[in-house]
């Protein structure tokens, strides 16, 4: 709101900065702490060729800073939550945050960090017309 703490009178209190930083981080610490199994850092070789056209595009992107939309679709069966989970993995060891979201809580159970997307973006499950969102621009999910 373009105030600062010392715009207002309030005696000898004093804002430390270290507060004002981890309370800002909880949601980055959180995606940062996800533990990465091993067993996923190290299987990129056992991806077929599909999947590692997908793994290899994805993870080039991602590591560049390119934009990009991808859209993995296929049977059950066919190795996307394997194909997540490596390249999950993979980005995270590198301390890259990778924002996992599905649409469903059993989608999400599947992959490590995963949410729903209601319950990440804090979207209300009863939409109004004039709603607006629900995400503080100040919030540590807003930096996240």
């Amino acid at each position: 709101m373009g105030k600062s703490f010392s715009t207002f009178d309030f005696g000898d209190l004093k804002l430390d900065e270290i507060d004002v930083d981890r309370s800002n981080m909880k949601e980055i610490e959180e995606e940062l702490n996800i533990p990465i199994s091993s067993e996923e850092l190290n299987v990129v070789h056992m991806l077929n060729t599909e999947q590692r056209y997908a793994y290899d595009t994805i993870y080039r992107r991602v590591t560049k800073n390119e934009r990009g939309s991808f859209f993995l679709d296929g049977p059950g069966g066919t190795g996307k939550t394997f194909l997540y989970k490596t390249l999950l993995a993979n980005l995270r060891v590198k301390d890259i945050i990778a924002i996992v979201v599905a649409s469903s809580g059993i989608a999400a159970a599947n992959l490590p960090g995963g949410r729903t997307c209601n319950s990440r973006f804090k979207i209300p499950l009863d939409i109004e017309e004039n709603q607006s969102s629900q995400i503080s621009k100040q919030s540590s999910l807003a930096e996240l």
